[in-house]
């Protein structure tokens, strides 16, 4: 029992010593190694502050307290917090050794991207570098005493462990009769033996014994300490399980970025070349230590966690003729830029492999080069794109990222767009051919013919195409780069081209045509027309000319392209190479120039139009588009003072811009200028024109009257046209008649000075003579003022015609509507005095206009009274009033407006029409009161039982808002008595005085008759209290008013109403004897009236006062 005890014991303190896997301790790692190596430093600080993960991880830290002094100021204190947490939790979990140099160069990278943020980054990286290297030193010398210590403490459980085994041994208790204990027991034996002998080893011979993965861990150890004398010693001894690519893989995962690559450029020449060498004494540098303690399965482990970066960069991965070093050349490449920023160490890396491949020669020359002089040699102040992003950069975007800080320059920096060209885009272009593979090959299989997209420009398409659009808005600066840079040849390698040619002979041919073809359309898109622009325009071309080997000089007798168009101008088709207009040649280098010399003339002319819009004009050939111009010129040269000279040199400018100096044109055309679609007299005309309006009168006489050589451009015919139509266009803009004044000042002046020219012209002498006898009249004068006359009648003329229009329509209630809402009578004038009438000019004749007014209006209203629908529906419900007997009301009620409007000697004529409607509504009355007595007579005999037949009479309602005083019908006494005081005005006008001088009696005596007449007629249809003028009264004093115009009149108007058209009354007396006598036959339409209002009352709206009162008037004529 004793024995087994002991063996148990001695088995546990062997399983104590040997290394164990947790897996909360495996989480515990992971954690650690995402907080220090993963996350973000926002992140980590984040956790740091909540203390967010496991409760064995150890946040303490004194921040920079032990770092070197910091004159700047530079806040390093979050990488100083992360770099403490990884040191103080790697110690914690016996993981530091190997993991140091990652810490400390994860802390380099920290201090460098807080360094992106601060002002001066130069110091503050050289601060950053300072830290590391202080915390490196003594990072390794701390971990040297950690690792002796721990050397020493595993020695003496070593120790107390094979004391165990042997008292175990010597008692002969140790392992029983368990074969599994006893080959436990040898295992241990052997790896004590094994560890004292290797103890004594020399350390070639340690590094034999190691096995793979601890090769490849010692590997990781020496290229995290960047020590590339041990890690070149070790992969030439342990060759065979340190391939090459393995070996590089390492280097990029774990070989510092910053590292000078001046150190370890002999290494990888010995790895391209496979001469391994593992150094003079590689026994000094080799050190195993820190994995030689390691068990074969942690090894193992450790060697499968290792997360090794893959050798090929994703960016180049479909590069299938790169070799596995220019591969890591590459990638390494992009992970300096990437982890340091540090591009400058690039060069050193690349440059001594650039003969190892052409595409890593063509690779460095196009990517890193153009990155390298905008970032440290040209532009060095602003910040530039990484190397992978610039390496992933194409087409427009490529262009526009490299020329985006010439283009945003101020001042003399604008000029260096050359060298910009030569030094950064000229070496880009060189990697063209490999752009485009890598691009298509991003694709994939998928993209198909069919599916194809449409074409990308090339490279070189797009810096022409930025040239040309640069132009339009920079003229400036294209011109600068046309004219410093030689064209695509003109490149700046740098001298790593070595004598190679990235452009062969038939691609040169052809670019440089684009470049000229670029050129010259940079010319077409020139807006602006202003002495500067023109300048920098005539500097191109004659850097265009120079390129092409062209004279300067234009030949001027050189036609115009004829197959040009307008439509070759457009921004998108400059560059097509069947563009005539751009095409590098003599015709367009000789139209170029003309249009830019017209550009010139037109702009000393004090009319600056651009090169485009004169090119357009050129090739649309639109006559009215040049005679504008052409006008717009000459009045722009008459805005301001000149004498003769400056007028006989705007004359030249123009012939030449009509012809551009030459006699020969197309069949189209007159000329062959800018002006050439106008006849040579149209631009003449316009120059004399001119010529008058700035009244030199002298200088028209040298040139188109009596030339000193020649024949006169212009007949004499026209010559004295166009100066008899400037003189009476002055004549008629004249507002003053004296001759001495304005315009006719003008005129006399042209006149007299052309006079003695045309002596024999009849034209001239009748022009004068208008002349003469206008001064003559200018001393009187004839004031007119202005009336307003026919307004009124033109007013009713339309209203009426849209009421027959209405009519016609069959839309009797448009017509209604006009007629009530429209067709008001006019507010009467006061009567003027016999002897205002008699010595006024235009009272007669205002009078026949308002008449004709009135004559309108009432026969609009007398024809929409009279019109009777035939589509009128006659159903009808119990709830609503009768269509027939609504039309009827509407109808006499514009039947009651044409009353008013009409004149007294038509007055017959509208009541005939109102008596056929009248008529027409008592046989409706009759009809249904007819139909409702038979009705109630069937409904009688069939109710049961015995009814008394009983007629109820029904006092009708009366309408609410409606007085008592309304509803009394007017008396026919009312009107003959407001008839009687009419005539008695007009036929004995003496009275008006006597009846002024009455007493207080007298109108005591009125107003009770007034009271007496209230009983018999509606109550205060008299009474002058009443504001409001109904139709009724409007109605009563039209009659009355029509009747006291004359006897003849109120003998056919009270005739008519007494039932005899030819009735004539001899004296008034008679006349009402008749009237009172015919009142009674009011009282059998009584009844008849009060049941029409009571029935369709109820169901008709009508806006304003009712027109069924004049039913009473019209009834009581009986």
């Amino acid at each position: 029992m004793k024995s087994t005890l002991l063996a148990i014991i001695g088995f546990a303190s062997l399983a104590l010593s040997a290394p164990t896997v947790d897996p909360r301790q495996s989480s515990l790692e992971e954690i650690t190694d995402s907080y220090v190596f993963s996350i973000s430093i926002s992140e980590f600080n984040s956790n740091r502050n909540g203390q967010v993960g496991p409760a064995e991880l150890d946040w303490n830290s004194d921040g920079c307290s032990s770092s070197p002094d910091n004159p700047f100021g530079f806040d390093f204190k979050d990488s100083c917090n992360r770099h403490d947490f990884g040191y103080r939790n790697f110690k914690k979990q016996s993981r530091f050794e190997a993991n140091k140099a990652r810490i400390d160069s994860n802390f380099k990278q920290d201090m460098f991207n807080q360094c992106q943020n601060e002002r001066f980054k130069e110091a503050c990286r050289a601060t950053a570098t300072i830290y590391y290297e202080a915390v490196k030193a003594f990072g390794r010398k701390r971990a040297a005493e950690i690792r002796e210590a721990r050397r020493a403490a595993e020695e003496m459980e070593a120790k107390e462990t094979d004391s165990c085994h042997c008292v175990g041994v010597k008692n002969g208790e140790g392992f029983g009769d368990g074969p599994q204990e006893l080959e436990s027991w040898r295992a241990e034996e052997r790896t004590s033996m094994h560890i004292e002998t290797t103890s004594e080893m020399h350390p070639v011979e340690k590094l034999r014994q190691l096995s793979a993965p601890h090769c490849v861990l010692l590997a990781v150890q020496y290229a995290t300490e960047s020590n590339v004398k041990a890690l070149r010693a070790l992969t030439a001894l342990r060759d065979a399980d340190l391939p090459l690519e393995l070996i590089l893989s390492i280097l990029l995962t774990y070989l510092p970025e910053e590292f000078e690559p001046a150190s370890y450029i002999e290494y990888l020449h010995e790895l391209a070349t496979a001469s391994r060498d593992p150094g003079e004494d590689p026994a000094a540098v080799l050190d195993v230590a820190s994995v030689e303690e390691l068990s074969l399965s942690r090894a193992k482990k450790r060697r499968k966690a290792l997360d090794l970066l893959p050798v090929i960069h994703p960016l180049y991965a479909a590069e299938d003729e790169l070799d596995v070093i220019s591969h890591f050349l590459v990638h390494r490449a992009h992970r300096i830029d990437a982890q340091t920023g540090l591009l400058d160490l690039v060069p050193q890396l690349i440059v001594p492999f650039l003969d190892h491949s052409e595409y890593l020669r063509t690779w460095f020359i196009s990517t890193v080069l153009p990155l390298l002089r905008l970032s440290y040699e040209y532009y060095p102040q602003n910040a530039t794109a990484s190397l992978d992003e610039f390496a992933r950069l194409q087409g427009r975007r490529a262009i526009e990222h490299q020329f985006a800080n010439v283009r945003h320059a101020s001042g003399g920096d604008k000029s260096h767009v050359a060298r910009d060209i030569k030094g950064v885009v000229a070496p880009w272009m060189c990697g063209a051919h490999h752009r485009k593979r890598r691009r298509l090959s991003h694709q994939g299989p998928r993209a198909s013919v069919a599916q194809e997209t449409p074409h990308a420009p090339g490279d070189w398409e797009c810096l022409f195409e930025w040239i040309l659009h640069t132009s339009k808005e920079n003229l400036q600066l294209a011109t600068t780069a046309i004219s410093e840079w030689d064209g695509p040849e003109d490149m700046d390698l740098g001298g790593y081209e070595e004598g190679r040619d990235y452009v062969d002979d038939e691609q040169q041919r052809r670019l440089e045509v684009q470049y000229a073809q670029t050129a010259l359309a940079c010319l077409y898109l020139v807006e602006k027309s202003d002495v500067p622009t023109l300048q920098t325009a005539h500097s191109l071309l004659g850097r265009i000319c120079d390129l092409l080997n062209h004279e300067p000089p234009p030949n001027l007798s050189e036609p115009l392209l004829q197959d040009a168009s307008a439509a070759l101008l457009q921004e998108q088709r400059l560059l097509e190479s069947d563009n005539v207009i751009t095409t590098p040649g003599h015709g367009s280098i000789q139209v170029l120039k003309l249009i830019l010399f017209s550009a010139c003339a037109l702009s000393t002319l004090q009319y600056p139009v651009s090169m485009r819009q004169l090119a357009t004009m050129s090739l649309r050939d639109d006559h009215a588009e040049q005679i504008s111009l052409l006008q717009k010129v000459v009045h722009q040269l008459s805005s301001s003072r000149k004498d003769s000279d400056q007028w006989t040199s705007a004359r030249i400018k123009l012939l030449w811009l009509w012809n551009w100096g030459t006699d020969r044109h197309d069949s189209d055309r007159h000329a062959q200028g800018i002006l050439g679609m106008l006849r040579r007299s149209e631009v003449e005309t316009e120059v004399l024109k001119a010529l008058i309006e700035s009244s030199h009168y002298p200088l028209v006489v040298q040139t188109y009257i009596r030339p000193s050589t020649g024949q006169p451009p212009l007949p004499l015919q026209e010559v004295e046209r166009v100066i008899l139509s400037s003189t009476m266009n002055h004549y008629d803009g004249a507002s003053n008649g004296n001759r001495t004044r304005g315009g006719m000042k003008r005129a006399a002046e042209t006149v007299a000075a052309f006079a003695p020219h045309f002596s024999k012209s009849s034209r001239f002498q009748r022009t004068q003579a208008l002349l003469s006898a206008t001064h003559a009249m200018s001393f009187y004068s004839l004031i007119l003022q202005h009336v307003d006359r026919k307004k009124t009648a033109t007013e009713r003329r339309v209203i009426g015609m849209a009421i027959d229009a209405a009519l016609e329509e069959d839309d009797f209630e448009t017509a209604y509507s006009y007629v009530v809402n429209r067709l008001t009578p006019s507010t009467p004038s006061p009567t003027p005095s016999i002897a205002s009438q008699r010595f006024s000019f235009g009272s007669v004749d205002t009078d026949e206009h308002e008449d004709d007014a009135e004559d309108v209006a009432w026969k609009a209203a007398l024809r929409a009274g009279r019109y009777s629908s035939t589509s009128l529906s006659n159903s009808w419900s119990q709830s609503a009033a009768r269509p027939d007997l609504r039309r009827l009301e509407q109808r006499m009620e514009l039947l009651s407006q044409a009353l008013l409007l009409a004149p007294p000697n038509h007055l017959e004529e509208v009541l005939n029409v109102w008596q056929q409607c009248e008529t027409e509504m008592t046989t409706l009355l009759a009809a249904e009161t007819e139909a409702e007595e038979r009705f109630n007579d069937a409904a009688d005999r069939k109710l049961p039982g015995t009814f008394i037949n009983e007629t109820i009479t029904v006092q009708p309602r009366r309408e609410v808002g409606r007085g008592a005083v309304e509803e009394a019908p007017m008396g026919l006494f009312d009107v003959a008595r407001g008839a009687a005081a009419a005539f008695s005005k007009s036929a004995f006008p003496l009275r008006g005085g006597a009846q002024a001088a009455s007493s207080a009696d007298a109108r005591d005596t009125s107003m009770s008759s007034s009271r007496v007449s209230m009983d018999f007629s509606d109550s205060g249809s008299m009474s002058g209290h009443d504001e409001r003028m109904r139709k009724r009264d409007m109605v009563a004093s039209a009659a009355t008013g029509a009747l006291a115009s004359g006897t003849g009149a109120l003998a056919s108007g009270l005739g008519w109403m007494l039932g005899k058209s030819h009735f004539t009354l001899q004296i008034l007396g008679p006349g009402l004897r008749l009237i009172s006598s015919r009142c009674q036959t009011s009282t059998r339409t009584g009844a008849r009236v009060a049941y029409y209002r009571q029935t369709t009352r109820k169901d008709t709206h009508l806006n304003g006062e009712r027109h069924d009162d004049f039913l009473h008037l019209a009834r009581r004529r009986l």
